[in-house]
């Protein structure tokens, strides 16, 4: 190859030879037009000429604004700042003046005098509100049209006013079209080009209402709503598809109904030249003939076979548009690796001689690729469609290896097979089975492959993710490893069960429920959906050791499902019989001393035992799942175990980094902090919640017109929300609208009334605000603790901080994730709100609020220590316990606490103490509504973290009403769970009972059979007896 005569710096003279010459160019036609402009205004022949070239003036402007900033960087870049500054920028500078001077002659000859109008003074129209666009295809004629009759072609807004207000109606995807580009007058004309190039595609437009039509859910039932729904659908989509002009609209839904069963690569291929058009079935079949065609011929010259059966080697599934490069890449004349004759290995009769495994070996030591023998590339990297006509193997029919067909086992040719009868009763008579998980590696002579493949998932954010999967038809179940569904951010139902393995031994509990789709690597068409369990593990690493390198190889003519089989590594999904038949297609083939090979969608996979092996091992796992027990019950079980602090994981360092970095102090000292998203982009997941909360809201309106009392007192708690400035009338629209609800309680006939947003309420497209926010570490105090130290001090008090989640602000950017829906009667217009702080219902404000209270404690630990450790470890949530021996300390403690907070802006109410010096100091409004007599103090208590307290004696009490006449396992259960102890003064109490409970269990009696005659007689004495406990202070 001759050397390239110019150097860099001369190629780079000549590239801005050419941006200068393309921009003067463009500075001449503005300068025409500027001279017809001033021409046209004193001659009024020449308007018509005027307007007409004026059509191209935004596309002189762009083309002038791209070439100077190129000629700008060249001249930078070379160290010839000067020479822009003195010669190039003036010249903008004059083209700029043109500019603004064709556009104000152009306003100056389309005002024409208005007759002078009687004008009403008192009616006021309403004011047009300005479209919105997120990026949604079917929106954007509707936003392209009134966007243009109201701002694009007023005259009386400059370019810079039309991109300030184009860039505050687009969201999501539109905005990051349009915020790619400085808001400046040149870039407005280039930025509007640029969103109609994208989104301006009538015929993506009207495949998307094809899908929406075909993909309608079938109605069970006849109702109002669901006719309504079908007819709003089916009516506007029809409508909207005559707008597209569509010369036969059947012809092209049929096309798009057909056009989906096509290759990837077939699509493209036709979209090449049907990309701008409404084309119908006729032109799509036309097509594909001629591929059929095409094909035909190149595999004809190249002397291949084509398959019977596509479906067989679906997992090799490869656009067929590259099948030509690959044929084109031999040499004009190619020669023989083994004869040296100028001809295709394939055709020489020497190769032709020998056996397959010679020829497979051959072919091997040439480097040759396995699917179509030619040297330009490996197996790995070919593109052709052929396989192997006998086994439609991924290998050329001259490579194919006659093997012994073996018939598939009685098992469907598991990994292993199912437990044996007796196989679970091992494990407790009380155990109810409802399924199986077993893998078995065998101990001896031979190390045995279990059957594994890689297969494609997504994770919560749409990414796609490699898992590796072990299917086994012994297993009863699908399974999902606990790391593998966190990493994937997939929602897991709580399930909470025993599980016992092998001769009963028990394993890790189950964790909980899950569902996840899956997909071939080779197939992105075919999905498969796995309900899943979620367990700590599902086996050992597979292999157990790594397998000889020649196992590997005589695969390596076969699209293997698990191309790393040999290699030990994790198993993320367990695939069990449930599943079974969908992944298989019943071919196998085996070869002695070899495992076998199973045809499935994921690719062969292998499955059987390896001569000799390469370590002696055996794992064996059977799991069986029990009922899960009520939630009352693992409650009442859990308040005996001592619980571990959590361990710091990624997504509780993560958010706890948000929350360092973000979090700052206003000038009235209250907090303001951030919701720690996961994602830094979380809009596109929540598109679509102002409908949802719409109706809810509606549902809720109703109830409330039922219930006035309740409804008086929803309205009192929002306008206290209003008036206090946690919520406001919202400027934009939300990228969040949060539903809400009431929650009430009647204390002494009194309605107690708190509104509750409901953070996980799903978006459209399934995904709720809490899916996308950390919760964060947990940091809440335990109780046990407090109330422990809480009874050391001789003078104490407890007190709640009064609307604590609201005396912190959120940050202003993410205010619009915290939008609701209000207006206070059905006859006002719904209003959209902003709540402005931490609000109940999402995932992190408990870990917000308390991070925050530890901020304020960490603050003053030099100056008062005590007021810390009441802060920082003798408060769980919003209630505060904490004394002092002394009573000047007590007194010291108090007003301290009550600046250090009130400093934030937190306020302390309702007070209780055994002292009354404290609560003189107290409001009579702050304290506790509980009566507190002092003289007469016989049933005077209030309740603390859960507990009954008696502030005049300092004691805790119990209070107990067991329920009578109810004597089943469910009423057993139902007493127990009311026996809250959780600083265990009631332990000989409650030992009883959860002993009389598992003797229940060991019996296995129905939830609501009764009590047999001699644990009845116990339980009717332990329930005479419960009431003493009421009288038990201490």
């Amino acid at each position: 190859m001759a050397p390239d005569p110019l150097s860099d710096s001369e190629r780079s003279e000549r590239l801005l030879k050419r941006c200068i010459m393309r921009r003067d160019g463009a500075i001449q036609d503005m300068n025409d037009l500027h001279k017809l402009a001033v021409k046209a205004k004193g001659d009024i022949s020449c308007k018509a000429l005027f307007f007409a070239r004026k059509a191209d003036i935004e596309q002189f402007m762009a083309d002038i604004t791209v070439e100077q900033d190129t000629i700008m960087d060249a001249l930078l870049d070379a160290g010839r700042d000067s020479e822009y500054v003195h010669t190039h920028a003036p010249l903008i500078r004059e083209v700029k003046n043109q500019y603004y001077f064709i556009h104000a002659t152009a306003q100056e000859m389309t005002v024409e005098p208005q007759p002078v109008q009687n004008v009403r003074t008192n009616l006021h129209l309403p004011k047009i509100k300005l479209p919105s666009f997120s990026g949604d295809i079917l929106q954007w004629p509707t936003f392209r049209d009134k966007f243009v009759a109201l701002v694009d072609s007023d005259p009386d807004l400059s370019p810079i006013e039309k991109f300030h207000l184009l860039a505050g109606c687009v969201t999501d995807r539109a905005a990051t079209v349009v915020n790619s580009l400085k808001m400046t007058d040149m870039n407005y004309p280039i930025v509007w080009r640029k969103l109609i190039d994208q989104f301006d595609n009538p015929r993506l437009s009207a495949s998307t209402l094809v899908d929406g039509l075909l993909s309608f859910r079938r109605m069970e039932f006849e109702t109002v709503p669901g006719l309504s729904a079908f007819l709003h659908v089916f009516d506007e989509s029809l409508q909207s598809l005559k707008m597209f002009d569509i010369e036969d609209v059947s012809s092209f839904i049929m096309f798009v109904l057909a056009n989906k069963n096509l290759p990837r690569g077939t699509r493209e291929l036709f979209e090449k030249d049907n990309s701008n058009t409404f084309p119908g079935i006729e032109d799509l079949v036309k097509f594909v003939r001629c591929r059929i065609k095409i094909l035909e011929n190149i595999d004809g010259a190249a002397g291949k076979h084509m398959p019977k059966d596509k479906s067989n080697g679906r997992f090799n599934d490869k656009p067929t548009g590259k099948l030509m490069m690959v044929s084109a890449q031999g040499d004009a004349n190619p020669k023989c690796p083994i004869c040296k004759a100028p001809h295709d290995v394939q055709v020489c009769s020497e190769f032709l001689s020998m056996q397959p495994p010679k020829r497979f070996k051959m072919i091997t030591s040439f480097r040759r690729c396995f699917r179509c023998l030619s040297a330009t590339h490996v197996s790995s990297a070919c593109t052709s469609d052929v396989f192997c006509a006998t086994c439609k193997g991924s290998h050329h029919s001259l490579l194919h290896l006659q093997k012994s067909r073996v018939r598939p086992p009685s098992d469907n040719g598991g990994s292993s097979g199912s437990a044996p009868g007796g196989m679970n009763r091992g494990a407790s008579s009380s155990s109810v089975s409802t399924g199986a998980v077993s893998h078995v590696g065998k101990m001896g002579p031979s190390t045995v492959v279990l059957g594994t493949a890689m297969a494609h998932t997504r994770d919560r954010f749409g990414k796609t993710v490699v898992v590796r999967i072990l299917v086994d038809s012994g297993s009863q179940i699908s399974a999902i490893t606990e790391s593998c569904a966190h990493h994937l951010g997939l929602t897991i139902k709580k399930w909470t069960v025993p599980v016992s393995g092998l001769a009963g031994v028990t394993l890790p509990t189950v964790k909980g429920l899950t569902s996840c789709t899956i997909t071939p690597r080779f197939d992105s068409n075919t999905e498969i959906e796995v309900n899943t369990w979620v367990l700590p593990t599902i086996t050992v690493n597979l292999p157990k050791s790594p397998l000889p390198a020649s196992i590997k190889s005589s695969y390596a003519h076969l699209a293997l499902a698990d191309p790393k089989f040999d290699i030990p590594a994790t198993i993320d999904l367990l695939l069990g019989a449930d599943l079974y038949h969908h992944v298989f297609d019943g071919k196998q083939y085996s070869e002695e001393g070899n495992p076998t090979e199973d045809s499935s969608i994921f690719g062969w996979i292998l499955i059987g035992p390896v001569y000799p092996a390469a370590t002696s091992y055996h794992q064996a796992v059977v799991v069986s799942l029990a009922t899960s027990l009520e939630d009352m019950v693992r409650k009442f079980w859990e308040v005996d175990e001592p619980t571990n602090a959590p361990s710091e994981t990624t997504e509780d360092g993560f958010c706890e980094k948000l929350f360092f970095e973000h979090t700052m102090i206003d000038r009235s000292g209250r907090y303001i902090v951030p919701l720690p998203f996961r994602d830094a982009n979380p809009q596109e997941m929540l598109k679509g919640t102002r409908n949802i909360a719409q109706k809810r809201f509606l549902n809720l309106e109703r109830r409330l017109i039922l219930n006035p009392t309740l409804y008086e007192a929803y309205r009192d708690f929002m306008a206290e929300y209003i008036r206090l400035g946690h919520m406001q009338v919202a400027n934009t629209p939300g990228d969040y609208i949060i539903p809400h609800h009431a929650v009430t309680k009647d204390e002494n006939g009194k309605l107690k009334i708190r509104v509750v947003f409901d953070a996980s309420s799903r978006s459209s497209g399934g995904h709720s605000l809490n899916d996308v926010l950390l919760t964060g570490p947990k940091l809440q105090n335990d109780i046990t603790d407090i109330l422990l130290r809480f009874r050391f001090p001789r003078f104490v008090f407890v007190a709640d901080i009064c609307k604590m989640y609201r005396q912190i602000l959120i940050r202003p950017e993410h205010r619009s994730f915290q939008h609701i829906l209000w207006r206070p009667s059905p006859a006002d217009e719904l209003i959209e709100y902003e709540l402005n702080t931490v609000t109940y219902g999402t995932g992190p404000a408990p870990y917000l609020a308390i991070k925050v209270l530890h901020r304020v404690a960490e603050s003053c630990r030099a100056k008062h220590p005590k007021v810390h450790e009441a802060l920082f470890h003798n408060t769980y949530v919003d209630d505060v316990c904490a004394g002092d021996d002394v009573l000047d300390g007590v007194l010291d403690l108090q007003r301290d606490l009550m600046a250090v907070l009130a400093k934030h802006g937190f306020e302390l109410k309702k007070w209780t103490s055994n002292c009354d010096e404290v609560l003189a100091r107290i409001d009579p409004s702050s304290r506790s509504e509980t009566t507190i007599p002092f003289e007469n103090s016989e049933d005077a208590y209030v309740r603390v973290l859960g507990s009954h307290w008696d502030p005049v004696h300092d004691v805790i009490g119990y209070h107990v009403s067991p329920e009578l006449g109810v004597y089943t396992k469910r009423g057993v259960l139902s007493v127990i769970a009311r026996l809250y102890d959780p600083i265990g003064m009631l332990a000989p109490v409650t030992f009883w009972a959860k002993d009389f409970l598992q003797r229940l269990w060991k019996l296995g009696l129905h939830w609501d059979s009764e009590l047999p005659p001699d644990l009845l007689n116990q339980w009717r004495a332990y329930l005479e007896d419960l009431p003493a406990v009421s009288q038990s202070l201490n």
